[in-house]
């Protein structure tokens, strides 16, 4: 078929560009146009490439310094795969365009768009009651003290830095001062502001499988390639971990050592040694996600950032042991990456709300006090969801949660996307495993969260049970077609 010249009446994307965009395509494994070819494909599967022209291959074979052989043999691999198209005197096209191309999303941000919430609504790892915070006032002119003159503080508040320090040095991160400390936008703020300043498109990043789907979508949006650790009840394995290192170079190592979410484990302290030693020696840098830390109901052991503070970059948030509602969070870092993250800040938005900053500091100078509602109704709730689904799910598989907001549940059988979907219509909405990992390995897996009040825990788990039932005993009956009354 004859493509008309108007479907390449677009831009192309210059070498210089694609370049930039391909990363360290060369660490990859096999012959270099392949390489080539990946590189490319995995820009259009993350969006970083749309429906565009491609270089001439002389062009680009310049600007990478390689043969012109091995861009023609790139190309030509791409368009085997059907990624690209070539018209006699127009070039080589992009066939995908960008409105098509993955980039991991996770449903449940796609939840806090939509306006319509369902009735009971255990997708979301955070408390749905504000009313059960501890009172806390702070005025305009409290934030206004904390950083006189102009009020831009790309790095945060000096005094809510100096906080932070005092707090997580008394608890499991070691020794901490102020200058390591960058004040961020909650933690999912924190991630984005490391994926910006800390990777290149075509980095390898790894992840626990399954883990944080909000990490997964913000570094694959920076064109960074996701892969998966496998792990247990202690945290993720050494030997995978050692493989993946040994497979070529990797810039990061996400973990949630501390109540994982979505599993809720927490991870061994020898298992933490190990994990750090490896990443140290292979000049890994390791991030450590403890939003979830002070939900656990048992002691922890020491963070990652204790064992080796100059490899490994902590986030925390208020987030979760106080109110989601309340935006800030910090990164835990060397100096120098703090300073680098900060001017990155800068350029971004000039720094957080000192109004938001004011009243972090009047928690962390009452933290006990003030994120005890929070602390104990995570708690009393993930144990109320644990004992309703042993009564009313039985066949349901899933390890107790050291702590955190949430359970994770695998099903006897099915698929958990046409589950949640059957939920959904029936007034629950419930998170599916898929987007736990760059694959689909958690298809029939669930993230079930405790953060609605007991009565609607109690109500939810009821009818996920009727859901249950008459979805095992009709799988094939269409999703309209199961009555569960509301």
């Amino acid at each position: 078929m004859v493509e008309s010249s108007t479907k390449y009446a677009i831009a192309a994307v210059q070498s210089a560009e694609l370049s930039e965009k391909l990363g360290d395509w060369t660490s990859r494994k096999g012959p270099l146009y392949a390489r080539l070819a990946d590189a490319i494909a995995d820009c259009v599967s993350y969006g970083l490439l749309g429906s565009q022209r491609l270089p001439a291959e002389r062009d680009l074979a310049e600007h990478l310094g390689v043969s012109r052989g091995t861009v023609i043999a790139g190309y030509d691999a791409l368009r085997a795969r059907g990624l690209a198209r070539s018209r006699r005197g127009s070039g080589t096209f992009i066939a995908v365009s960008r409105s098509s191309a993955g980039n991991h999303e996770a449903p449940m941000f796609s939840k806090l768009m939509d306006p319509d919430q369902a009735p009971i609504d255990m997708s979301i790892a955070a408390m749905n009651s504000p009313e059960l915070l501890a009172d806390l006032r702070v005025s305009l002119l409290d934030s206004m003290r904390l950083f006189p003159s102009h009020g831009y503080a790309p790095l945060g508040a000096p005094a809510l830095r100096a906080a932070i320090a005092e707090h997580l040095s008394a608890r499991r991160a070691g020794p901490t001062e102020p200058q390591q400390i960058l004040v961020t936008a909650g933690g999912q703020g924190a991630l984005s502001l490391i994926a910006t300043g800390l990777l290149r498109p075509g980095d390898r990043v790894l992840v626990e499988a399954p883990t944080y789907p909000g990490v997964i979508e913000v570094f694959s949006r920076a064109g960074a390639r996701i892969e998966a650790l496998e792990r247990d009840h202690a945290g993720v394995l050494r030997d995978r971990l050692e493989q993946a290192l040994d497979a070529g170079p990797v810039r990061l190592l996400y973990l949630v050592p501390n109540c994982h979410n979505p599993t809720g484990t927490t991870m061994s302290e020898q298992r933490r040694h190990e994990v750090v030693r490896v990443a140290r020696e292979r000049g890994v840098l390791t991030i450590e996600d403890t939003v979830m830390s002070e939900l656990s109901s048992h002691p922890l052991p020491p963070d990652l950032s204790a064992i080796s503070q100059a490899d490994v970059i902590s986030i925390g948030s208020l987030s979760k042991c106080y109110w989601a509602g309340l935006r800030v969070g910090w990164i835990r870092a060397a100096p120098e990456i703090v300073q680098r993250l900060g001017r990155l800040r800068a350029a971004t938005d000039l720094g957080g709300a000192l109004l938001e900053q004011a009243a972090a500091i009047a928690i962390f100078n009452d933290f006990e006090r003030l994120t005890a509602p929070t602390r104990s109704a995570a708690q009393e709730r993930l144990a109320l969801l644990v004992a309703q689904l042993r009564q009313h799910l039985p066949d349901w598989d899933f390890d107790e949660p050291s702590g955190g907001w949430s359970v994770w549940a695998s099903l006897p059988s099915g698929n958990a996307d046409r589950f949640a979907q059957l939920a959904l219509r029936h007034g629950v909405a419930v998170t599916t495993g898929g987007a736990t990992a760059p694959d689909d390995r958690f298809s029939g897996h669930l993230r079930l969260s405790a953060g609605s009040s007991p009565q609607q825990i109690i109500l939810g788990v009821q009818l996920l049970a009727k859901v249950w039932s008459q979805m095992a005993a009709r799988p094939e009956r269409n999703a309209d077609a199961i009555d569960v009354p509301v």
